[in-house]
Formats: C-alpha cells, structure tokens, sequence
C-alpha cells in the first residue's frame, strides 16, 4: 500500500473490523515512500501543513494524546512489512495486543528493536508460537543481537522460529534460543550483510552471509526436537559440520542448505 485510496480504505476498513479482526496482515511498499504519500495528499490539505509524526498511527490508526484510537483486542497474528513504530512504540504496542499474539511477523519494520525492547520492559505477557524477525543491512543499528535475545529469554513456548538479520557473531542468539528447545520444531537463520565496493556506499550489495558457527548452535542443533532447521551458509558447510565432535549423523537430515534472494 502506498497511494492516498488505498490508505483512506485501509483506514474505513479497520474502522469496522478491528474489534473482531483475529489475523492482520498489513504490508507497505516502503514506509518513506507511504509517507511521502500521505502528506502530500492530507497532510498538505490542512492549514497548518504540520507533518505527522508517524501517519500511520496518528491518521491511519487515530493513536493520539488524550484521543482513543483504533485497537485490536482479538488479535492473535500479526504480519507487518515497511511499517515504522517510531514516535508511537508504545501505542501501537497496545493497540495491535502484543500480549495476545500468537504469531509474529516484522519484516524491515523501523524501529523492530525498540519495539522488542519496550514489551519486555512493559512486562507484557508473550505468548508467541511463531517469531519472524527480517531486517535488512541497511538498518543496522548495532542494536539486532542484544534486542532480539533479551526478546527471545522474555518467554518460552515457540514452535517456529524465522530470523534474518546483519549479525556477525550469532552466539548470544543462539543461546536465547536453547529456552525454547522443548518445543521448537522449525528453526532458520540467516545473517544479512553489505558489501561496498572501493568505498562507495552507492555501489553497496546486499547479500547473505554465514552464520558463524559456534558452540551454541551445535547445541541447539544436537538437542533440538526440530523437524526442519535452515542456514543459509554454502555448501560446503553441510559437509564440514557433521564431522564436527558430538554432532549425531541425524544432522544431516536435519540441516537444509538454502540460497536466499533480498526478501524486500
């Protein structure tokens, strides 16, 4: 979504159905583009031409000071793409029921670690099955692995577990990950990096890079219950890692060796 009618519809849509809605799926082209979008077909309308600080949870939503907006309160899957928490992590937190979520979907969301950061700190209650976290090498922000592990040991319980993300050292995650051995059953990790080329960020690829294999993965592997697990490291990998001391034969159906493109 992205134009002024898809926005105006989404807004009179959710309007209805919010109370009741048990699965949303809400995916933006970009959110610089949508907001760009959304100002200059409202917001340049008004008198005051002052730019929202997020649209989406001012305007879309009616998340404002003193003003009660949209909420959700069946909601139990949750999927976002492009969508930005900035300036209202905390609304949009209650608003879509983070407590209630059983499935969870953020796919290069602005602002996925603050927002990660302010559930555990709000002491909400997660119930999640499923996490899927993507963020691309563009918004790396140094913030990925403490977030996202103290995220994952804030609960127990996952049966799926998706994360694509510019890591360089996944031990910490991997580590954050063993609290959910018991019930894990599908388990895929990819690292995401940036090659620049003679210095030049406008030459800048995006690509996926190893996961750096370690200890804690070896555990998780060797003690997980899972039915599939996925890295996106090369082939040689596959070969190499069952050679590996106190790493059962069984890895090898185990581990699926897979070849990813951008998923933006």
């Amino acid at each position: 979504m992205q134009s002024k009618e898809e926005f105006d519809a989404l807004r009179e849509c959710l309007g209805v159905n919010a109370h009741h809605l048990k699965s949303l799926s809400l995916h933006l082209s970009d959110w610089k583009t949508a907001d760009d979008f959304w100002f200059l077909d409202h917001t340049r309308l008004m008198e005051d031409g002052i730019r929202s600080n997020n649209f989406f949870a001012s305007d879309i939503m009616g998340l404002q000071p003193n003003k009660p907006g949209l909420s959700f309160p069946s909601l139990q899957s949750l999927s976002l793409t492009h969508l930005s928490f900035a300036s209202a992590i905390y609304e949009l937190s209650m608003a879509f029921n983070f407590s209630g979520l059983r499935k969870l979907k953020l796919w290069n969301c602005q602002g996925t670690f603050d927002l990660l950061d302010n559930i555990v700190d709000s002491q909400q209650i997660i119930r999640l099955d499923s996490l899927e976290l993507v963020v691309n090498a563009k918004q790396h922000t140094d913030l990925e692995e403490i977030s996202t592990s103290k995220f994952l040991q804030a609960f127990s319980g996952l049966r799926d577990l998706y994360l694509l993300l510019p890591l360089l050292e996944w031990d910490v995650i991997a580590n954050s990950v063993i609290g959910h051995l018991s019930t894990l059953k599908r388990l895929v990790l990819h690292a995401r990096t940036t090659d620049i080329y003679d210095g030049l960020v406008r030459f800048e690829e995006h690509g996926d890079g190893d996961v750096d294999w370690n200890n804690e993965l070896a555990c998780i592997f060797v003690r997980a219950n899972c039915d599939m697990v996925g890295i996106g490291n090369r082939p040689a990998f596959m070969v190499s890692v069952p050679k590996t001391p106190d790493v059962p034969p069984h890895l090898r159906r185990r581990l699926t060796i897979s070849f990813s493109s951008d998923p933006t």
